[in-house]
C-alpha cells in the first residue's frame, strides 16, 4: 500500500491491466453508436406518437414504448459516464509522463514508460518492490514499452526471450533485487534524485544482468544505442498523447476562428507584384525546420516591431521555413494572431524594373507597403533583401526611411532573406534598420540533433512502405554519421539524411528484411559512395 500512494502512475496502470486502452476505446465507440440510434429512435416515435407528424406518411408505427427507449438512453448513458470518468482519470494520471524527480525513494521517480515495464514485471503494484532483476529482464518482452524499445533495436520479442534464456547462464545472481541494485546504480549518477527513464533501465540491465549483457553485445548493440534508443521511445510516446489531447490549451490554441479573414482589406494593386508563398516544399524538407518555423511564428506574434530576417548558406532552408509557416496557416494550425495570413514573396526585380526614375521606384515601394500594412494580413517575404537594399541605396532611396514606418507595427510583417556574408557586408552600416528585425540564423545541426530529426520522421517512411520494415535506431546513427562523414556537401545536412533514410528503407524492403539495421546503412553507403 506504500507504493500506491507514492506512485502518480499506479492507478493508471491497474486500469490499463483491467480495461486495455484499445478495449475502452472500443467499448466507447460501440456505446456512442448505440446511444445515437436510441436517441434517433426515441425522437422517432416522439413525432410519430406524440406529435402525430409522420400520420400522413405510409411509415408504420413502431410497437416499442417510448418510455423504455428512453430508459435505455439513460442506461447506456449511465454506462457510458463511467467509461468516460476511467477515461478521464487514465488521462489525468498520465498527463505528465515524467517521474517525480523531488522524490528520495526509486520507484516514484521512474517515468511512465519506465513504469509500464516495471509494473508488467510485478504483475501488481504491490509487488512492484520485490521483483528480480531477472523479472525486470525479461518484462521488456511483455510490456508495450519493453517490446516498442526491442524492435527499435532490431529485436524481435520471441529472439530476445529465446537469445537471454541461452546467454549468461554463470549469472550468480539470478534472485537479487532489481530496487536494491537500481538505487545503488542511479546514485551514480549526477544527482540522486533525477527522473529514471526507459534509458535507464536499458543501461542498468545491460550492466546488472549477465543475460541481456552477453545477448545485447552478441547483437553488436552499444551503449549509445540503448540510451538513444530509449530516449526515442519516451519522446515518441509523449508526444503523440499530447497530440491526442485536443483540449489542452496548446491544442486549443491552433483551432481557427470563424469569419476572421473577412475583416482584413483588399489588395488589388499589391498584387501585380507578389506571388503567393504556400505549398511548395515537400513535406520531407520540412523535416527539421520545426524549431526555426516555431521560432519564426513567435516572432510574428510580438506586438511590436514583428518583423524577422532569415539568414542562413545557400541550400540550407531558408525558404523551406517560410513555406512551412505558410502551410501552417493554410492548415490552420498556427496561433490566433496568424490566422487568415497570407505569405507574399515581393518580385523586387519587377518592382524595381517597373519604376523609371528614383521618385517613381520610390513611390510604387510606397504604395504596396502601404496597401499592405492596410489590409493587415499579409506578411511579406524579400528574398535577397541585402541586396535589395544595396539597389535602393544606388538609386538614391534611403532603405531606413522608407521602410521605417511599417517596421514599427504589427499590421505588416516584413520576412527578409539572405546569407550571411551579405547581411555584414551591406546591411552593416543600417543598424537601424537591423534593429527592427528579429534574426534567425540556420545552422547545420550536430550528430545528436540530426539524428532527432530523422527519427521524427520515421513513422511516415513506415507508413509510405506499408509498415514492411521496422527502422532501428542504430540504422539512424549511421545514417547520421554517414551524412556528416560521406554525403554532406553544399549544406543541407537534414535533407541529405531524409533522402538517405528513405533510400536505406526501401532498399531494406526490396531485400525483404524485417529490419533497416546499421549493416543495411554502411553496405548501402558504401556502395553509393564506392567508399570501403
Amino acid at each position: 500500500m506504500v507504493y500506491l500512494q507514492s506512485s502518480k502512475f499506479s492507478g493508471a496502470l491497474v486500469l490499463d491491466n483491467m480495461f486495455p486502452k484499445k478495449v475502452r476505446a472500443a467499448v466507447g465507440i460501440t456505446l456512442n453508436l448505440a446511444l445515437a440510434l436510441l436517441c434517433l429512435l426515441a425522437g422517432y416515435i416522439f413525432l410519430h406518437e406524440k406529435l402525430q407528424v409522420f400520420l400522413a406518411l405510409p411509415i408504420p408505427a413502431l410497437s416499442v414504448p417510448f418510455a423504455r427507449v428512453i430508459g435505455a438512453v439513460l442506461l447506456l448513458s449511465g454506462i457510458r459516464l463511467v467509461f468516460f470518468a476511467l477515461e478521464s482519470f487514465y488521462r489525468a494520471q498520465t498527463y505528465d509522463y515524467s517521474g517525480d524527480s523531488t522524490s528520495e525513494l526509486i520507484l516514484p521517480r521512474l517515468t511512465y514508460p519506465a513504469t509500464d515495464v516495471w509494473y508488467t514485471a510485478a504483475g501488481s503494484v504491490l509487488g512492484m518492490e520485490h521483483i528480480t532483476i531477472h523479472e525486470l529482464a525479461n518484462a521488456l518482452a511483455y510490456s508495450e514499452t519493453g517490446k516498442n524499445t526491442l524492435l527499435r533495436l532490431g529485436i524481435s520479442p520471441a529472439d530476445y526471450i529465446a537469445g537471454i534464456a541461452h546467454a549468461g547462464t554463470a549469472d550468480r545472481r539470478p534472485n537479487e533485487s532489481a530496487l536494491v541494485r537500481l538505487s545503488s546504480f542511479a546514485g551514480g549518477k549526477q544527482s540522486s534524485t533525477q527522473q529514471i527513464s526507459i534509458s535507464d533501465i536499458l543501461l542498468f540491465l545491460f550492466e546488472t544482468d549477465e543475460r541481456v549483457h552477453s545477448f545485447l553485445l552478441g547483437r553488436q548493440i552499444r551503449k549509445e544505442d540503448l540510451l538513444g534508443t530509449g530516449q526515442w521511445i519516451e519522446h515518441a510516446r509523449a508526444r503523440e498523447d499530447r497530440k491526442k489531447r485536443w483540449w489542452i490549451r496548446e491544442n486549443l490554441g491552433r483551432i481557427q476562428g470563424i469569419g476572421k479573414n473577412w475583416s482584413y482589406g483588399y489588395t488589388v494593386f499589391l498584387q501585380q507584384f507578389v506571388q503567393p508563398l504556400h505549398r511548395a516544399a515537400a513535406q520531407h524538407e520540412l523535416i527539421g525546420k520545426a524549431r526555426e518555423i516555431e521560432l519564426l511564428e513567435a516572432a510574428l506574434r510580438k506586438t511590436n516591431g514583428a518583423n524577422v530576417m532569415i539568414i542562413g548558406e545557400p541550400g540550407i532552408g531558408k525558404r523551406t521555413v517560410l513555406e512551412g509557416l505558410a502551410d501552417l496557416i493554410a492548415e490552420g494550425k498556427v496561433f490566433p494572431d496568424l490566422e487568415h495570413k497570407q505569405v507574399l514573396e515581393l518580385s523586387v526585380g519587377q518592382v524595381l524594373g517597373a519604376g523609371k526614375t528614383k521618385g517613381e521606384t520610390e513611390a510604387l515601394l510606397l504604395r504596396i507597403l502601404g496597401e499592405a500594412s492596410a489590409a493587415q494580413n499579409i506578411i511579406f517575404a524579400i528574398d535577397d533583401f541585402p541586396e535589395f537594399v544595396e539597389s535602393l541605396e544606388h538609386l538614391g532611396i534611403a532603405p531606413g526611411t522608407l521602410f521605417d514606418p511599417y517596421l514599427e507595427n504589427s499590421r505588416l510583417h516584413i520576412v527578409a532573406l539572405g546569407t550571411v556574408t551579405s547581411f555584414r557586408r551591406i546591411l552593416e552600416q543600417e543598424k537601424g534598420l537591423v534593429s527592427e528585425f528579429t534574426q534567425i540564423e540556420l545552422m547545420e545541426p550536430a550528430l545528436p540533433e540530426l539524428i532527432a530529426i530523422i527519427r521524427d520522421l520515421v513513422p511516415l517512411v513506415e507508413q509510405s512502405l506499408h509498415h514492411r520494415v521496422i527502422i532501428t535506431y542504430p540504422a539512424l546513427a549511421a545514417i547520421a554519421d554517414g551524412v556528416e562523414h560521406y554525403l554532406l556537401s553544399g549544406g543541407g545536412a537534414p535533407e541529405r539524411a531524409v533522402n538517405l533514410l528513405q533510400e536505406v528503407a526501401q532498399e531494406s524492403v526490396s531485400q525483404q528484411h524485417a529490419f533497416c539495421t546499421r549493416e543495411t546503412v554502411l553496405e548501402y553507403v558504401q556502395k553509393k559512395t564506392h567508399i570501403p
